[in-house]
């Protein structure tokens, strides 16, 4: 008998299956993965299944095996929430730093290997005289062993760089889903699909099911907005549409441009293709004199930066010595 089993903690998981019983081919089919990982030993899950209600895969796996004659039972229960947000974040770190520490390891043998090989390749090549030609098999014996240990310095070379870039999308990953610019358009996504939940399932606030999404997601914010604000508490600035007026200036990708507006989530700036490869100031005057920066009826064209985009506020004034060199 084989159990196809979802819980929000566990994930999606098949028990019951066994080496060489001809149910590989149907799980593969619906999305399932093997593990030799799985809490109860070997087996086959469905990625990225964990914190979530069971997906269409389930009913899937279930259809393709019980075609193909096997016996079947489903259990699956989404109205017990998953687990704790920060336990999943923790987790989630702890494989990162694996992950890095992993290829790491992998970098450095190979780093090794290809230094020995290239160390070797150079001893040969000094033993061979120049213009020696491949006469006899001893020759070219040596010549291709030569060549053979080249290639092989490469190639660890080659591995020690794809290495490097695992660890550094490792170490660089965790440290860009915990800057604050991202955690803050995450609120905002994580935000706005609290909204469409509570739009969309007003009606059936007895579904458990539904209960459960909105009390994971609304754990999942309240750990992001503990976390900006202990990143403001340290220090760090979280702009506003308070710390604005019109008329400043505000830093984004390096310049500093107009504020035209002041918005609840964003500023107006002047258009970006008349200022983004321009100089250090794109200056009010600058902006209102440009014709290429204007509408058939005369307006300004502009965008709109959001503040999580802003990298800096400036008056007028400072902006204005800035421009005479001050």
């Amino acid at each position: 008998m084989i159990t196809i089993r979802h819980t929000r903690a566990d994930g999606t998981i098949a028990d019951g299956t066994a080496r060489g019983d001809g149910t590989d081919q149907h799980l593969k089919a619906a999305g399932f993965w093997f593990s030799r990982n799985l809490p109860d030993g070997p087996g086959w899950y469905v990625p990225r299944s964990r914190d979530k209600a069971a997906s269409w895969r389930v009913d899937d796996a279930a259809r393709r095996l019980r075609d193909a004659g096997f016996a079947v039972t489903v259990e699956v229960d989404n109205a017990t929430p998953g687990r704790a947000f920060a336990d999943a974040e923790a987790e989630n770190s702890e494989r990162a730093e694996a992950r890095a520490e992993r290829a790491a390891t992998y970098r450095s043998r190979a780093a090794e290997k290809s230094a020995a090989a290239r160390s070797r390749f150079e001893e040969m090549a000094e033993g061979w005289p120049i213009g020696q030609p491949l006469i006899s098999d001893r020759a070219r014996s040596f010549h291709k062993k030569m060549m053979a240990t080249d290639d092989r310095a490469h190639r660890e070379a080659g591995k020690a760089s794809y290495w490097d870039g695992k660890q550094a999308a490792a170490e660089q990953g965790r440290r860009f889903r915990e800057s604050v610019p991202a955690t803050l358009r995450r609120i905002e996504r994580l935000e706005e699909r609290e909204r469409r939940l509570l739009r969309d399932f007003q009606y059936t606030e007895t579904c458990a099911s539904w209960r459960a999404d909105l009390a994971q997601l609304r754990d999942e914010l309240a750990y992001w907005r503990d976390h900006v604000a202990q990143a403001e508490a340290a220090g760090v600035k979280v702009w506003r549409p308070e710390d604005f007026t019109k008329g400043d200036y505000v830093k984004v990708w390096g310049q500093w441009v107009p504020v035209l507006r002041v918005n609840k989530k964003s500023l107006s700036i002047p258009w970006a293709h008349l200022w983004i490869t321009g100089s250090r100031v794109y200056t009010w005057e600058e902006a209102h004199a440009n014709p290429r920066g204007r509408k058939a009826n005369g307006r300004l064209i502009t965008d709109t930066l959001p503040y999580d985009r802003v990298r800096g506020r400036a008056s007028a004034e400072e902006i204005e010595q800035v421009v005479r060199g001050d």
